[in-house]
């Protein structure tokens, strides 16, 4: 396999990985939501108003991304709204403040909004990809899918054994991974 085809995968592993992340964070608040409602005392309706927070700014986010990825690029855009999500996971995990809660929920929402488009993005943009497309965007839901199963069972039993928030501060490592190696792959690209 040459140089180009390397990094043509290598920025699509990339865009897979963080939309692997933005569904393991989509489908996380269900390991823990008992957790938020003892240590905030939220009610049930209290929790869905903190997790909906992901969907709106996932939500509205979509249309400036698509503009940026035509002005700047999957790579650059991917790199920067990751280490965004490292930031959004962080201030999620570590708040003791209900608003900082929210707060950083709404980025980690905002910022992982790119993920999928970003994805699809590589997927069409890139010529080493031509008689591919439909398979990798298909591998590319797939990942997401795991992600999502992952924010389930197996995030449960982490937080049942070492709690929430380092479950979640331990998780952040991933948007954090994206953002480094996807500015790597761009720089090499």
């Amino acid at each position: 396999m040459n140089a180009d085809a390397t990094l043509s995968w290598l920025s699509w592993v990339c865009a897979a990985l963080f939309f692997f992340y933005a569904f393991f964070q989509r489908t996380s608040p269900s390991a823990y939501y008992t957790d938020l409602e003892s240590e905030f005392n939220l009610d049930g309706a209290g929790v869905g108003s903190l997790s909906s927070t992901y969907f709106y700014a996932y939500a509205i986010a979509q249309i400036p991304y698509g503009v940026f990825m035509d002005k700047f690029g999957a790579l650059r855009v991917i790199a920067f709204c990751a280490f965004g999500a490292f930031i959004g996971a962080l201030c999620f995990s570590l708040s003791y403040s209900l608003v900082l809660l929210y707060f950083g929920r709404t980025l980690v929402g905002g910022f992982v909004g790119v993920s999928w488009i970003s994805a699809v993005k590589i997927i069409q943009d890139d010529d080493y990809f031509q008689g591919k497309k439909q398979l990798l965007t298909g591998t590319s839901m797939s990942i997401g899918m795991l992600g999502g199963s992952l924010g389930q069972g197996p995030l449960a039993a982490l937080c049942k054994s070492s709690g929430w928030r380092f479950a979640m501060s331990i998780t952040s490592v991933v948007p954090i991974f994206v953002s480094v190696s996807t500015a790597i792959v761009y720089i090499m690209k």
